[in-house]
Order: structure tokens, then sequence, then C-alpha cells
């Protein structure tokens, strides 16, 4: 590949050129669309397909006015492709057509490769959803403002490793700036990240694929003033054409060195790292009796040092606790030393979660005398760690389910109404005409419409009924144990509700419809959850076909109007 004076990309021969931008585009996170001189698309990826609702297959050999505003190809489009020739880029704004008929106001940017002869090349043109970006740009805030709360050890970075965000933290741990860590990978950063799952790639996959993870790892950059972190990091899914995050929350394991060098008889040689450490440290037994104790376990506990004497880990943790802790001595004994979560219960009755860890003392002969007790109070990552679960699995603008969290949490409802033989009825509706809203009245007051309606759709349900947003005005209601007549009603009732309300947005009040679709559980052609979905986006798109504000319903392979004003 190389770089004319021009600026246009040469990528070789005619008869690679094309298998080589297919490969590339589809790792993109933008959604990204391919097409020739002559205006035919030759290919899209994946992002394009999620955001527009196009497949690369039906695009393929289809002319550009496809997803093009008719304005846009006698205006925007020869503008674009001029510059593009001459400078080899160009960049910009434009409405593009989603499958379902909606246009998307988009941010674009075209650039031109060719072929080394110079025969015509193709244009790579690349675009994401501004609202997505507003969106994005919210989230961001959002984690801004949990993790400003959280005084531990805090890195952000995308699915591929790369850093977004690093606290305070961690930037006075390596003693580098934020500016030089964010776009670094972590492991160029922290060393070769390692624990009992494997290297980093691997703890990635586990993330991603469960949603979140926990474990202690070994870091080499801290390897003097922190050896051991015990990590929690948790995945916040990708919005449309945007990669997604994992925020790790790392705090320090204090090293069984601390303990090494106490006196076994007890508190007068206990020294000042022990007295006043800011985390709870306790010297026990063989037996696991309490023997000494600093400040900071004391106020944690909230009992004073006569009262902890004498006192075991059992007697300070709730009952639910004792199988697991005895099973942890019984790990320590075989280890030498053990880390858990766990929680206590404060003298004035309130639970405390902490982060234990315990460590065998030995003398000089390696006879084990004393146990290491350390105890930190993790309430607040342990209420940060809720927040970030809570984006993890909600859209951040209305609050309810997420694409990711609805899908998951519908397989599992999918499958219990399959095994149980109940009925499950699904409902897909989005707003009639809202890029006019947008158009009128702003993106801002358009958001303000989304939330009014999720709420309001949220309020007509049972605590049993999940609620998701799919993607822009797109939302999905799966009604467990529920007859077809009975969705339905569901269906008008939201559908009535929403046609009755004014909408307080901050341009002002803003009325606006929603067309229904509805589908139940077939267990002949509904093998998968997304083909329920599937039924009822079909209905939907009747409702639509049909004039809008509607309820239509599938069933016995049929799709038929049944609500209307």
């Amino acid at each position: 590949m190389e770089k004319t004076s021009s600026g246009v990309t040469r990528l070789g021969e005619a008869g690679i050129i094309l298998r080589t931008v297919k490969s590339f585009i589809q790792s993109l996170p933008a959604a990204t669309l391919v097409y020739g001189e002559d205006l035919l698309i030759c290919c899209c990826n994946p992002a394009f397909t999620a955001l527009y609702g196009f497949s690369d297959e039906e695009l393929r050999g289809k002319h550009l006015g496809t997803v093009f505003s008719e304005d846009q190809l006698r205006s925007q489009v020869p503008l674009a492709l001029e510059s593009a020739r001459s400078s080899g880029s160009w960049v910009g704004t434009g409405l593009r057509n989603r499958r379902n008929g909606e246009e998307l106001m988009a941010s674009i940017a075209v650039h031109r490769v060719c072929f080394a002869a110079g025969s015509p090349g193709l244009f790579v043109d690349s675009s994401s959803d501004n609202s997505a970006q507003v969106v994005q740009r919210r989230r961001s805030d959002l984690l801004d403002a949990v993790m400003a709360q959280i005084s531990d050890h805090v890195v952000a970075f995308d699915t591929n490793g790369i850093i977004v965000y690093a606290n305070r933290a961690v930037v006075n741990a390596l003693g580098r700036s934020e500016g030089e860590l964010l776009g670094r990978h972590v492991t160029e950063v922290l060393g070769p990240i390692n624990n009992s799952e494997g290297e980093f790639t691997n703890i990635v996959d586990l993330v991603c694929t469960g949603g979140d993870w926990s474990g202690n790892v070994m870091l080499p950059c801290f390897e003097r003033s922190m050896p051991k972190l015990h990590v929690k990091a948790t995945v916040l899914p990708s919005l449309e054409g945007l990669p997604g995050t994992i925020v790790a929350l790392g705090f320090e394991i204090v090293p069984e060195s601390m303990f090494r060098s106490l006196a076994p008889e007890g508190s007068s040689k206990l020294g000042e790292i022990f007295e006043f450490s800011p985390d709870g440290v306790a010297l026990l037994t063989v037996t696991g009796k309490i023997v000494h104790t600093n400040e900071a376990f004391r106020s944690l506990v909230g009992l004073g040092e006569a009262m902890l004497e004498g006192m075991s880990e059992l007697d300070l943790s709730p009952q639910r606790w004792h199988e697991e802790i005895r099973s942890q001595q019984s790990r320590l004994l075989a280890r030498g030393n053990t880390s858990f979560e766990r929680e206590y219960r404060r003298s004035d009755g309130k639970v405390v979660p902490v982060f234990t860890t315990l460590c065998l003392i030995r003398d000089e002969a390696g006879e084990v005398r004393n146990i290491g007790l350390l105890a930190r109070d993790i309430t607040e990552i342990k209420e940060s760690e809720s927040q970030l679960k809570e984006m993890a699995n909600t859209d951040s603008l209305t609050g309810c389910f997420n694409r990711r969290h609805f899908f998951e949490l519908g397989g599992r409802e999918f499958f219990r109404a399959e095994k149980g033989s109940h009925t499950l009825c699904c409902l897909m509706f989005d707003l009639d005409h809202f890029k006019q809203v947008n158009d009128t009245y702003g993106h801002e007051a358009g958001d303000d419409v989304l939330v009014g309606i999720a709420g309001l759709a949220g309020k007509s349900l049972r605590a049993s009924d999940l609620l998701g947003r799919l993607g822009g005005e797109e939302f999905c209601i799966l009604l467990p144990k529920t007859t077809l007549p009975g969705a339905i009603h569901v269906a008008n009732r939201i559908r009535h509700r929403v046609q009755e309300t004014a909408f307080s947005t901050c341009a002002g009040p803003v009325k606006i419809t929603v067309s229904v679709g509805v589908s139940i559980l077939d267990g002949e052609s509904h093998k998968e959850l997304k083909d329920l979905i599937r039924d009822a986006d079909a209905a939907l798109f009747e409702a639509k076909r049909q004039g809008r504000n509607r309820v239509a319903a599938a069933g016995d392979g049929k799709v038929g109007v049944v609500g209307v004003l």
C-alpha cells in the first residue's frame, strides 16, 4: 500500500483490491459502505448492517440511492466524490436512509482507494449516528462521575485493550500523566498481566463473555509498591458502531510481609505499620481467636479491643457467611494465604462489605504461630460496582434494558416459556415520524420524548414484563404468561396513552404517536427469541404501512391490523 502525491491510496492490482477492502472494513467500528465510480455498492460491514438494517447481500450491486437521500445524490455526493478524488478524503454530515424507511442524520467520511494502474477506484464511506455519539459522550460523563467516587486504582479500556481512562490513583502509582496513558495498550503500560485464568487476552474474553470478572493479578510495574491487586472488571456494552468499554477496579492486597514482621506474643511490638494502617488489621491465634487489633479494625466492626479479644470471624459475620469462612480457613491452612469478599455485622447492626486477606505467620523454625488478618471496607467499591453494572445493563438515556441485557434476560424468559409450556408475547414499537421531532425541535427535545415514552410504557407493564430499547426510537417488550388478546390490549393501552400525552421537553410540549407490532410464541416457527421478535417486527412494519398509530398482530402465519384510531 502506498500514498500518491494527491493523497489517494493505491492498493495494488485490480484482482486483489476489492478483497483487501472487504477484509479491512469488517472490523471497523464505524458503519462502512464501499462503492465504485459508477455509484454501485460493492459491500458493507456488520456495523453498517447494525446501524441501517441493510445486509451486505441485499445491497451488493444496488445503486447508492438505496441508502442516500435524493438531495444528497444531487448535491452532496458529487461534492464529496470530487473532493475524495482530488485530496483522498471528504468529511461532512448528511441524511442516510434506514431499511425501515426512517432517515438518520449521520457524520460521514469518504476515502478513495485506487488501483496501481490508475483504473477507476473505490470509495470507502464511513458514517456514525450523531445521536449515538451524544449518548456515548453522556455515558463517558457518567463514567467519570462514578470513577470520581473511587479512591482505588481504576483503568478503563476498549475491547482491544486500548486505555481510554485512568484515574488519579493509577496516574500517581505509575508516575505518568493521564495523557501518556491514554491511547496505549494496557500491557504496554502495566506489563504482562497474568493470573490463574491466563494472560490479559483471556481475562478480556472472560469479561466480554460473562459481563464481569474478578480475580487477583500480578502487575510487574507495581512490583515494589503493589505486588498483588484484587481486580474487578465490568464491561459496558457497545453502542451502534462504537466499541465497548471495560472498566477494571483494582485495590491492593496487603503483602504478607506486613504480618511476618509482627511479634507473635502480641500488642507491645506490633509497630507503626500495624497500628496506623488505614485498613483493619488483626492478629489471630492458630485457632482463629482474635489476639490484637488496630484502631481501623475496631472502628470497622464498632467494638472495643476488650470485647474483640477472644472472638472469631464467625462471631463478626452474618450466619450466611459461616460456611464460606470455614471453607476459606481450610484453604488458608493448605495454601498459607487466602483472600475473599464477605461481610461483617457491626455492633450497631449495620452490615459492611469487606475484602479480607488472611495469611499464616511462622516462626524461624517454620512453625505456624499466628494468623494475620487484614479487612478493607469496600462499601464505596460495591456502590460503584452497582452503578457500573447498571450502566452495563441499561440504556443510559431512557433507563430501559439495553439491547444486550434485554436479549440476555429475554432468552431466559423464552427458555422458561418453552419448557414450562406457558405463553409469551412480544411487542415491538417505535415512534411515528420521529425524525420530524428531531428536525423541528432538536435532538435534545427528541431525547426528552424518548425518555417520556419509556417511562410511560414502563408504567403500563407488570414487574415480570421486560422493556428494552433496541436502538434509536425502537423498543421491545416481552410479556410472560400473556395471551395474544391480552398483549393486544397492552399494546393499545400504550398506544392510546402516548397519543393522549403531550411530552414535556426542553423545547416545550411535544405530541407524537407510536405503531406497535405483536406476536405470540409458537413452538413450530419460533426456535429462538429472535424468531419471536422477527414476527413482532413484521407486524410493526404492517402497522406503519397501514398508516401508523396502529397495532398489528402476527399469528398463524398472518399479519393484520387489530387496533386503530
